[in-house]
């Protein structure tokens, strides 16, 4: 009796210990600190926004444990407008679907960055409808300006 309790109690603590590890490790996130161990992914830096739906959420709250297409759209924009504009290429995220920590961050950066004629929103965090509406317009900017580059 005393060896299926033990066995059992390990068991019980390396799934609970796996179920508080499981959406740092989807997000690309370092689960100790910035210099030790980093989940990684496959490296999937997509851009290809288009394949997924636009945000429609107003407050821009997406639940950090459950994957949303409208996340990865998030996501995969940001590296758009990260690679096309040259910003900060340490912002770019892993196209997962997740609205982890590291999503929150690039979404802060994307949100202060003032980029020409497009100024800065409000730095929460939250893609909510003036956050997409300021990624949309600096995803044209990112088009306009790889047309004029290559007329």
């Amino acid at each position: 009796m005393n060896k299926i309790k033990r066995a059992f109690v390990v068991t019980s603590a390396a799934v609970m210990c796996a179920l508080t590890l499981a959406p740092a490790v989807s997000n690309n996130v370092s689960v100790f600190s910035e210099n030790t161990l980093t989940a990684s992914a496959s490296g999937n830096y997509d851009t290809y926004f288009q394949q997924y739906p636009e945000p429609t959420r107003a407050n821009g709250y997406y639940n950090p444990y459950a994957c949303s297409d409208e996340v990865k759209w998030i996501q995969s924009a940001i590296n758009f407008v990260i690679e096309n504009l040259n910003f900060d290429r340490s912002k770019r995220l892993i196209v997962d679907g997740y609205y982890g920590p590291n999503t929150i961050k690039s979404v802060k950066y994307i949100q202060a960055k003032v980029y020409k004629n497009i100024g800065a929103v409000d730095a929460d965090g939250y893609a909510g409808r003036i956050t997409v509406r300021k990624i949309n317009r600096l995803i044209d900017k990112a088009i306009e300006e790889h047309n004029n580059r290559y007329r």
